[in-house]
């Protein structure tokens, strides 16, 4: 059947089954097949994440209760698509708990991405987000990104919470961090970009990276500024 959950469209199937004893809460437990699936969100936006556990997390406040078993997986990579990132992505999930106090646990595996910077795309090596059970709204995360330009192989790795996120670029030959900023913005290792306010820059590539997903307009008219 064909489902929708706020930013995910795609056809599940499988099997739920609910079973209660006398002396027990119900027990809702089974598999989940995600198929032909795409995401219209950036996976490791705050926003995102957030309203994955709200969705999850929507039956807070009913009457009812019971325990949660339910397996959800993907049969294909479920497709991402932001105006700056695509990615290919495997889930790997375990919603468990209670339907009132539902918890996520597993695994976003990424297998492969591209993140589109205005002169040359980085391309996603690997990378995951992990979910805790304990620790649902504060997923972990990290990624490898890499690419060709002129003469530098440059290498992007991010990792952390949606709270608390460190980028760090190396390259080879040697560039400095903001060399290589200004190298994927306007492809100029030289530009004027690379003096001017470092630490701003690598703030809105966070906003960009991290951020909600944006129009192509609003993306063009960050990276312009």
């Amino acid at each position: 059947f064909p489902v929708t959950i706020r930013v995910v469209f795609g056809t599940v199937s499988g099997r739920l089954f609910l079973s209660e004893r006398q002396s027990d809460l119900p027990t809702l437990q089974g598999n989940l097949i995600v198929d032909q699936a795409q995401i219209k969100g950036n996976i490791f936006s705050k926003e995102f994440q957030e309203q994955m556990i709200g969705t999850v997390g929507g039956s807070q406040g009913v009457d009812i209760d019971g325990n949660l078993d339910i397996r959800i997986e993907t049969k294909e990579p479920i497709a991402v698509e932001t105006s700056f990132l695509q990615a290919l992505v495997h889930v790997d999930l375990h919603v468990g708990n209670t339907i009132k106090q539902p918890e996520i646990e597993g695994i976003l595996d990424i297998a492969s991405g591209e993140l589109k910077f205005p002169y040359k795309s980085l391309f996603i090596t690997h990378g995951q987000i992990v979910m805790l059970p304990k620790n649902t709204t504060e997923p972990t995360f990290e990624f490898v990104a890499k690419g060709k330009i002129k003469r530098y192989n440059i290498t992007m790795r991010a990792s952390g919470t949606m709270m608390d996120q460190q980028i760090h670029f190396e390259s080879s030959p040697y560039l400095t961090e903001e060399q290589i900023i200004s190298l994927l913005l306007v492809g100029s290792q030289e530009s004027s970009l690379s003096v001017v306010m470092p630490a701003m820059l690598m703030q809105k590539l966070q906003d960009i990276i991290f951020g909600p997903a944006m129009s192509k307009t609003k993306l063009d008219v960050m990276f312009n500024r």
